[in-house]
């Protein structure tokens, strides 16, 4: 609601529009108000106008344009008077040409006697709604505009479960899509099979000119994004063998030097001249977890040691070695860039790998995991 206030100071000897008799002044509020009405039939909205200048004018009776120091000092008074009114519609949205809005006009009564404000007429107004346009409907999701490369383009970024959707209104000045912005519920950590909504709203300018939208909201299915391999189960038996190849051959790489493993509460470090073997190892396939922030897929896997020699053992000495074997000792790899088409072909060409320590059993392992990644 806009207020248009005329700010006067006492030392002014001439503003060139204020005169007047002063105090005692009759004045009927409604005189004072307009409303105008905007947008579309049916949609429309409704704002008051109240000219506070011209009720300075009046409340001086303003003649000739002159002013003197006294009726400046009157107007200063009058203000908390002025500053007091408020005006409320009862309905200001979902207008229609025809409706009638009530104006109520308020003001304090105390300040008013003050100033010896006469309040004249009634202090509400019923306003007809007039002027509102006839809407043009638009379809912000017309196939031939909405999901296209020449109008409104939808494309995708990064990788599944990571990709971040981007739609770009291309629409020209032939079309009236160019009003519409188009906002996703869901921007970032997209994958393939999500479904997203998308919500359209006009730009005031459209508004102001008439348009309406035919719907606010339709529904996209993400597709054809690669992904990253989530677990090892997600792919076939030939795929997922040749994973698992690399990732022991890592392994025998790793112990083909030196590989340590915490037991008993002793570090232990296994070196080619420990004489052990290691049995198969066991993927936990079941208990593997990507981690988004790290975009990194973490998979645990046990082994059995065996037939480890020692020549200490703690802070004992045994000039003939001991043999120790160790079951289940637990371990993970974590693989990065481990891809598939959207079709599910795999994508190992930027993968990479790497092995962790070893620990003595699996609750050791689930605590450095949960140390390490979450």
């Amino acid at each position: 609601m806009k207020k248009i206030l005329l700010m006067l100071a006492v030392g002014i000897a001439s503003v060139g529009l204020l005169t007047g008799c002063g105090g005692g002044a009759s004045i009927n509020l409604t005189d004072y108000a307009t409303v105008n009405f905007e947008g579309v039939d049916g949609k429309g909205t409704a704002t008051v106008n109240y000219d506070l200048t011209q009720l300075e004018k009046d409340f001086v009776g303003d003649d000739d344009g002159n002013i003197s120091q006294e009726e400046a000092q009157e107007l200063v008074n009058f203000a908390s008077f002025e500053m007091s009114i408020k005006w409320e519609l009862d309905k200001q949205e979902a207008l229609s040409n025809g409706d009638k809005v009530k104006l109520t006009i308020t003001y304090n009564e105390d300040s008013a006697k003050e100033q010896k404000i006469k309040i004249k007429g009634d202090t509400t107004k019923e306003f007809e709604v007039s002027g509102l346009k006839e809407p043009i409907t638009l379809d912000a999701f017309d196939p031939e505009i909405f999901d296209t490369d020449t109008g409104v383009k939808i494309s995708y970024e990064g990788i599944s479960p990571m990709a971040s959707i981007v739609i770009e209104n291309g629409c020209g000045d032939g079309q009236a899509q160019r009003f519409v912005e188009y906002v996703p519920d869901k921007t970032y950590e997209i994958s393939n099979g999500d479904t997203i909504t998308i919500t359209a709203s006009l730009t005031e300018q459209a508004i102001k000119e008439g348009y309406v939208l035919k719907e606010e909201q339709t529904q996209i299915t993400v597709e054809g994004l690669e992904s990253y391999v989530l677990n090892l189960s997600e792919l076939n038996e030939g795929d997922r063998n040749n994973v698992e190849t690399k990732l022991n051959d890592l392994f025998k790489d790793t112990t083909s030097d030196w590989i340590s493993f915490l037991v008993e509460d002793q570090d232990i470090s296994l070196s080619p001249d420990s004489g052990c073997s290691y049995g198969d190892i066991k993927f936990l396939n079941e208990e593997s977890k990507f981690y988004k922030d790290r975009q990194a897929l973490v998979i645990p896997f046990t082994v059995d040691i065996k037939d480890a020699k020692f020549n200490w053992w703690g802070t004992d000495y045994y000039e003939e070695p001991l043999v120790k074997s160790f079951n289940d000792v637990a371990g993970y790899f974590t693989i990065y860039n481990l891809k598939t088409t959207a079709s599910g072909e795999v994508i190992d060409d930027e993968m990479t790998s790497e092995i962790s320590a070893l620990y003595a059993n699996k609750e050791e392992l689930d605590r450095e995991i949960r140390e390490s990644f979450e």
